[in-house]
This record gives structure tokens, sequence and C-alpha cells, in this order.
């Protein structure tokens, strides 16, 4: 049986209050991230008694995914913060807070499956760089291997290595960085986390293994 698209909607009591800047960024903020975790398309709006949010997901194991991770935690806290700075009184002015399967809709451009969702996560170029160092420098080496010159790769092992001790406790720093910036911002998604981690374990072991070579080209 197909999985069914699903709308989450969330209505609040406006009364008097006006809708500040504040719960504006707040709320921009958190549809932003919901479309990098599979967020279909979402809505802002308000009238004159009522604040409306709702958003549409390829399925609600995707939304309660979304729901049950720490980047949901930290956005809805900033929402809740915004909204009671202007006035408002959480939980006790949502009028309407639930999540209903869609049986007919044009409205939106749909993903075709998960994977297509998933794609929609972007990669720090450095990251990636930093990811595809080592896959890089051993393909090298066994091309030089394949030349005239016995030595080819072991020289280039050895400059590789240099260079990483070099680089590798800079790319370290960079990253703590941008994890706890990513992080911050609500933006480290599994996909980020997982890239990451490997970006940092790959060229640690190949440094572990040339800091640790006795080898000579004699």
């Amino acid at each position: 049986m197909a999985k069914s698209s699903v709308i989450r909607m969330w209505i609040t009591e406006k009364k008097s209050r006006e809708i500040t800047p504040e719960m504006s960024e707040s709320m921009t903020d958190f549809l932003s991230i919901a479309a990098k975790y599979g967020c279909l398309g979402s809505t802002f709006a308000e009238d004159d008694e009522r604040v409306i949010v709702y958003t549409r997901w390829f399925d609600e194991m995707v939304l309660e995914q979304f729901r049950s991770s720490n980047v949901y935690q930290i956005q809805e806290g900033k929402i809740i913060q915004s909204f009671a700075a202007a006035g408002f009184e959480i939980p006790d002015d949502i009028l309407f807070n639930s999540t209903g399967k869609i049986l007919s809709s044009s409205e939106f451009a749909t993903f075709s499956n998960q994977k297509d969702i998933q794609g929609s996560t972007k990669i720090n170029p450095i990251t990636a760089v930093a990811l595809g160092y080592v896959p890089l420098v051993i393909f090298l080496m066994f091309i030089a291997s394949m030349g005239s010159s016995n030595f080819a790769g072991y020289y280039l092992f050895i400059y590789s290595g240099m260079g990483l001790v070099i680089l590798f406790p800079i790319y370290t720093i960079y990253l703590a960085l941008l994890t706890w910036h990513l992080h911050k911002n609500g933006a480290l998604t599994p996909i980020v986390s997982t890239v990451h981690i490997l970006s940092f374990i790959i060229p640690l072991l190949y440094l572990l293994m040339f800091v640790t070579f006795s080898g000579s080209v004699a």
C-alpha cells in the first residue's frame, strides 16, 4: 500500500497581538530547516484572530523523524520564545495542532521517493574535499605504481602524509567550528553529521598510518 502525504497544521489564537519580526524570523528559520528534512511545502499566515502554520510532508514517517530530532527541539524552542516575547501564552493559546492525511491535492510538487528528499541536503565543499583526500591519494598512488618509477607511489605517500600533518589540525578546528555553527542554527542533519564524522576519521586513520610507518625507500 502506497504511503500517503500528510499535512501538519498549527493554529494559534492571535487576539489583539501582532506578529513581530522575531516571530517571523524564528518561523521562517524553522520552515527552511524543515525543507531539508523532507518538508514539501509550507505556509505561515495570519488573519484577524489566528496565526496559521501548515507544512506538507512526503509521509508521516518523514514528519515524525523531523519532530523527534534535536534540530526540531531547538527550533521549536526559538519559536516559543519569540511568541512568548510578543505576549502569546503557549500552549494555552494553541487552538488546533494536528496531523492529517492528504486525500487529494495538486498544490505542491512532490518528491518521487525518500532518496530525492535526502538528496536536497548540501555538503560543505571543504568537508567534501577532506572526505575525498585519502581516496584520491590512494588512487594516485595506484596510478603512480604502474609507471616507470618504482618509488613514485612511495614518494606520493610521504608527501601526502607530510601535507596532512599540517592540514589535519587546521581542518579539525575548522570542522569543530562548522559543526557547532550548524548545530546552533539547527542545520546539522543526519547526513551532514555522517559526512563530518567520516571526513575526520578517514584522514585521521591515514595520518596515523603515516606517522607509524617505519619503511624506507631503500
